[in-house]
């Protein structure tokens, strides 16, 4: 199960949330069967520009490999 994860708050006040805040402006991998997270990525750490995920994420397969595309709102996928 996937979970695209917004932005932290306060958004705009760096200083009131030090560091990267983990799983934060991310998509989040969870097994349905007991809820443990599985992998992550994280698009945009120490988010203070209101930047977050802004699409659910797309999964799909090219030559084999499998793949995940998502925007986010600092333009990037």
């Amino acid at each position: 199960m996937l979970a695209p994860i917004g932005n932290p708050a306060p958004d705009f006040l760096k200083s009131a949330r030090p560091g990267d805040n983990l799983y934060t402006d991310s998509v989040v991998a969870l097994n349905a069967a007991n809820g443990k997270v599985v992998w992550w990525e994280q698009q945009r750490p120490a988010d203070y520009h209101d930047w977050d995920t802004a699409a659910a994420p797309v999964l799909y397969q090219q030559d084999g490999r499998r793949y995940m595309a998502v925007g986010s709102k600092d333009g990037y996928v």
